[in-house]
């Protein structure tokens, strides 16, 4: 009898264990197991990748997943202000350089042409336009920030961890935040409803006229992901939609000319900043679908992007003032080096999202006589493997590793 009480307790107490577990954790395992087939896809390169040896080699033999830009250059030239000569870049599907990889002026590439969406990447032009302003007189970096018409780009079900995020930083501020606090807190927080609210005030005319003259035509304007998102997951809001209507959604949208596509984005995403009204919660359940979806956020092209970045690092594209401001924003946003001796000055921003592993990155050997810009864009990953290489930060450590290590370009060249 004893025993049998015993069984009883402790079969009880394992059974509310794990319910309690389940409960708790219960969208997980739900989506979990909605997405156990997309979760295997790519599994078969985990194994394999646990070095960045062995990152390099899936580079190699699946070039279609991604496209980078590492270019160096001298910086005795850079107090002359004089322009850094924009070279060809090399061929789509190469993997080359025109000199050893540690030397200045050198080229290390991957489908540096290839126009792939990198997410918040393209926030890059909001501090770029941001810091002319200030520089010019045009913007008050003390101006308040309205905070509930911020809010009101969040989507709920999607942007959660951001908005709490956001509002556990407001209660650290002791004053309304400005605008210069709100510029740093999207350096080092990739807020959406951030970057969309800066959209807006900063001004749209503004924005894209510096996205074409750094971009040249090659990127795309960092459209709020508001209106994107707002234009594809509309019908969900509907009663009846499934996973089969969502994704002929995303797949329509896809269909329709980009401009077209980008214009309407920004036409939706005005009429909440005219206008805030409270969003509706949507969701996205399978991984599929998340993919389709981040397969329509901005595109950036590495080797421009790169070329970009060396300009504004080399004090030429935008002037002194406004680059330098742009570096010490960025650079005190970047936290996260892991190189100590090897780098001077460091920057860096990196995007994670479903099959998505984006990010830039620059540094300058520790005697300041050379720099390094890179741009490295994994795009279409399996979920299996993205979803290791995310929880490793492969990608940043392979940034890291690129910038002051000849070795790793060495390997990455002779592929």
């Amino acid at each position: 009898m004893r025993l049998l009480r015993f069984l009883l307790i402790f079969l009880g107490t394992a059974l509310l264990i794990v319910g309690s577990i389940f409960y708790i954790n219960r969208d997980v395992f739900i989506t979990v197991f909605q997405n156990r087939t997309a979760i295997l896809e790519g599994s078969e390169w985990v194994d394999k990748t646990y070095s960045l040896g062995g990152l390099i080699s899936y580079m190699a033999e699946q070039p279609g997943h991604v496209s980078m830009a590492s270019m160096s250059a001298s910086l005795n030239d850079s107090r002359n202000n004089k322009p850094v000569t924009n070279r060809k870049i090399h061929p789509k599907n190469s993997l080359s350089t025109n000199h050893v990889p540690d030397a200045p002026d050198s080229f290390i590439c991957i489908e540096p042409d290839q126009p792939v969406p990198a997410g918040t990447l393209s926030h890059f032009i909001l501090f770029a336009t941001y810091a002319e302003q200030v520089i010019l007189g045009l913007t008050s970096p003390r101006s308040s920030v309205e905070v509930d018409k911020l809010k009101s780009f969040y989507l709920p079900g999607l942007d959660q961890g951001h908005r709490q995020r956001f509002e556990q930083w407001l209660r650290t501020l002791p004053e309304p935040p400005d605008l210069e606090m709100l510029i740093r807190y999207l350096a080092h927080n990739r807020d959406p409803a951030a970057g969309d609210y800066l959209f807006f005030r900063l001004g749209e005319e503004a924005v894209l006229a510096m996205t074409e003259r750094l971009g040249g035509g090659c990127l795309e304007p960092p459209v709020p992901l508001y209106g994107i998102r707002t234009q594809a997951l509309t019908p969900q809001r509907e009663p009846g939609l499934d996973h089969e209507n969502l994704s002929a959604r995303l797949g329509q949208l896809s269909d329709i000319p980009r401009e077209k596509f980008l214009r309407k984005s920004i036409e939706l995403a005005h009429v909440q900043w005219v206008d805030p009204q409270k969003n509706k919660p949507v969701s996205i359940r399978f991984f599929q679908d998340e993919r389709a979806l981040y397969r329509l956020y901005p595109a950036v092209c590495a080797g421009t992007f790169s070329r970009m970045l060396l300009g504004i690092w080399k004090d030429h594209s935008l002037g002194y003032d406004v680059s330098r401001k742009i570096r010490n924003l960025l650079e005190e946003a970047s936290q996260d080096r892991t190189s100590g001796a090897d780098l001077k000055h460091y920057s860096s921003f990196f995007d994670e999202r479903m099959s998505y592993l984006s990010g830039w990155s620059i540094a300058t050997d520790p005697d300041d006589n050379v720099i390094r810009t890179q741009v490295i864009l994994f795009h279409d990953i399996p979920p299996g493997l993205w979803f290791h290489m995310n929880s490793n930060f492969m990608t940043r450590d392979y940034h890291h590793r690129m910038l002051y290590d000849p070795e790793i370009r060495k390997r990455t060249t002779e592929l």
